[in-house]
C-alpha cells in the first residue's frame, strides 16, 4: 500500500497542475464565448484546439457564457484569462460606460476576428420596407442586458426613434426568430456574422426582407460610435437578398487578461497565425481571420505578448 504521504503527494500535484511526465506546470485557460447556437462557440473551440495542440503545457477549453458584456465582467474580475468579445462592448468596458460602472483594466486586445453586420429583418407581409416604418410595429431589439439591445437602440436614434416609438420587445435570438416566422413580430434586429443560420432559416420559410441602413445614417452612426462602422451584406447571402445592402457592422475580437504572462500570450497569437486552416475547420467565420484585419478598429490597447508577436511579423513597429 501506498503510504499517507506518498497518496497527499500525487492529490498534490494533481491540484497544483503539474505534469509528472515532464515537470512542468499546466497552464490551464478558459476560453469565455457565447452560447452553443451562435458562432463564438464552434470558433472558441477551434482556437483552444489549436492551442492545445500546437502550445506547450496548455490546456485551453472554450466555454459557453452569458457572451460580451459577461465575458468582460468576469475578465475583470480575474475568473476569466481569455476570451471572444464585441468590440463595442470591450469599448464600454475599457471606458466605464454603459454596463460597466469602473473602467475595466485586465482587458488586453490580442487580434480583430471578425465583422458581425447589423440584421434588421422583417418579412415581406409586414409592409415594412424601411427602418422609419417600424414605428408603431412590433419590434424585438435584443434581449435584457445585452449589447446588442444597446447597438438597437443606437440605430433606432439616429433614425428619430425611441423604443416608445413602437412595441419593443426583448427576447432570446431564437425566440424572436420562431416569433416572426409565426407572425406575432414584425422584425427583429440583431448584429451577428452573415449569412447566420437563425436569418437563413426565415428566408427559407416566410419572404424576409432586410432593410438597409442608408449611407447618410451609417456615417452619422458611425461618426458618434466609431466601433459601428459602413459595411455590406452580399448580395446572395439570403435568398431574396439580390443586391448588396448597406448597413454597420461590429467586430468579434479575442482578448487576454492583462494578468498573463508575456511569453505566454505570445505563443498563443503566433499559434492562431500560424494555423489559421484549423479556425476555418471549426466555423466558416474562422476563413475571416487575416493578419490584415488583425487590428483593424482594436479599441484597447494590446497585451504585450501579442504586441511583441505584431513587432517580430512587422504589423506594427
Amino acid at each position: 500500500m501506498k503510504s499517507k504521504a506518498a497518496v497527499i503527494g500525487v492529490v498534490m500535484i494533481s491540484l497544483l497542475g503539474f505534469v509528472p511526465e515532464s515537470g512542468m506546470t499546466k497552464e490551464f485557460i478558459s476560453l469565455l464565448t457565447c452560447g452553443t447556437a451562435g458562432v463564438y462557440f464552434p470558433l472558441g473551440g477551434g482556437i483552444a484546439r489549436i492551442w492545445n495542440s500546437k502550445v506547450a503545457d496548455v490546456n485551453a477549453t472554450a466555454e459557453t457564457s452569458g457572451c460580451s458584456v459577461v465575458n468582460l465582467r468576469l475578465m475583470e474580475q480575474g475568473q476569466a484569462s481569455a476570451a471572444i468579445c464585441q468590440n463595442d462592448a470591450v469599448h464600454f468596458a475599457a471606458n466605464g460606460l454603459k454596463f460597466f460602472e469602473k473602467k475595466a483594466v485586465k482587458p488586453r486586445g490580442v487580434l480583430m476576428l471578425y465583422d458581425e453586420h447589423l440584421h434588421v429583418a422583417t418579412t415581406k407581409q409586414s409592409g415594412i420596407k424601411k427602418i422609419a416604418d417600424l414605428k408603431g410595429k412590433r419590434v424585438r431589439i435584443g434581449f435584457p442586458g445585452s449589447i446588442a439591445t444597446e447597438n438597437a437602440v443606437i440605430l433606432l436614434e439616429a433614425y428619430g426613434l425611441t423604443e416608445k416609438d413602437m412595441k419593443a420587445y426583448q427576447m432570446s435570438l431564437s425566440d424572436a426568430f420562431e416569433q416572426l416566422k409565426d407572425g406575432n413580430i414584425d422584425a427583429l434586429i440583431e448584429p451577428t456574422g452573415a449569412p447566420a443560420a437563425g436569418f437563413l432559416d426565415v428566408a427559407h420559410t416566410r419572404d424576409m426582407v432586410l432593410l438597409p441602413v442608408d449611407k447618410e445614417h451609417s456615417d452619422k452612426i458611425s461618426k458618434k460610435y466609431p466601433f459601428l462602422s459602413p459595411a455590406v451584406i452580399p448580395a446572395g447571402t439570403y435568398k431574396g437578398t439580390n443586391q448588396d445592402l448597406p448597413t454597420l457592422t461590429v467586430t468579434c475580437m479575442l482578448i487576454a487578461s492583462s494578468d498573463m504572462p508575456t511569453d505566454l500570450v505570445y505563443n498563443l497569437t503566433k499559434s492562431i497565425f500560424q494555423n489559421l486552416d484549423i479556425l476555418g475547420e471549426a466555423h466558416i467565420k474562422g476563413k475571416l481571420v487575416k493578419m490584415e484585419t488583425a487590428l483593424k478598429g482594436m479599441p484597447i490597447p494590446l497585451h504585450p505578448g501579442a504586441e511583441k508577436y505584431y513587432k517580430e511579423v512587422g504589423k506594427i513597429k
